[in-house]
């Protein structure tokens, strides 16, 4: 470059028509380097002024992406929990389609998970009215036959069928055998009658013409 710099462009025309004489013109090269060198330089520093605006408006977009996706990381964290206690979402608004996509994509299945615990909500309802309802008949069948079992004249028991001690006894069988309840509840044969009757009551406690549980 710097041979080219000091060089010539040199130019020969004879003068005559026998060409006694030559014109020759000589032209440095440098005044022209100078000003190709002048036009380069603005070119590149115009390139690098546009690579660095593309880089910039490069990480802008790339942070805001980032910073949206960053968003949905932390709404879609504990999603479920969030939807069934029915907090309230704020969905990030992005000018990219792609995350724009996304962001839909997400809030619809969110919706269909709202819906889906709606309709659990109203299963559990109904199945909890139900079951109040069939324990109420429950708790009235156990009632009547409490009271059944109460007020018949005969004695009637229930033991326990691994210890064949009493959990149950009707007012007849109490007045019978001469004590309270409180006294007969969680005994067996064997506090109440001698050894030899408890030892030929037992075996037959459990019969199955016997009621016992």
């Amino acid at each position: 470059i710097d041979l080219w710099g000091e060089s010539l462009y040199v130019r020969e025309s004879p003068i005559g028509k026998l060409a006694e004489w030559k014109l020759i013109l000589e032209q440095p090269v440098a005044p022209f380097q100078k000003r190709l060198y002048k036009n380069y330089t603005g070119k590149l520093i115009l390139v690098f002024l546009v690579l660095f605006a593309s880089l910039a408006l490069a990480e802008f977009l790339s942070r805001r992406m980032v910073r949206t996706l960053q968003q949905l990381a932390g709404i879609t964290r504990g999603l479920p929990s969030r939807l069934a206690s029915e907090s309230r979402i704020a969905w990030p608004r992005s000018s990219m389609s792609e995350i724009f996509e996304l962001t839909n994509n997400i809030k619809e299945m969110a919706d269909s998970l709202v819906e889906r615990f709606v309709d659990i909500r109203r299963i559990n309802a109904s199945l909890e009215q139900r079951i109040e309802e069939r324990t109420e008949e429950l708790r009235k069948s156990e009632a009547f036959l409490d009271s059944i079992v109460e007020n018949v004249p005969a004695m009637i028991f229930l033991k326990d069928a691994k210890d064949l001690r009493f959990v149950k006894f009707n007012r007849a069988g109490a007045e019978l055998l001469g004590y309270t309840r409180e006294d007969l509840l969680g005994k067996n044969d064997y506090d109440f009658f001698p050894r030899q009757e408890a030892d030929f009551l037992q075996p037959r406690t459990r019969k199955p013409s016997v009621l016992a549980i």
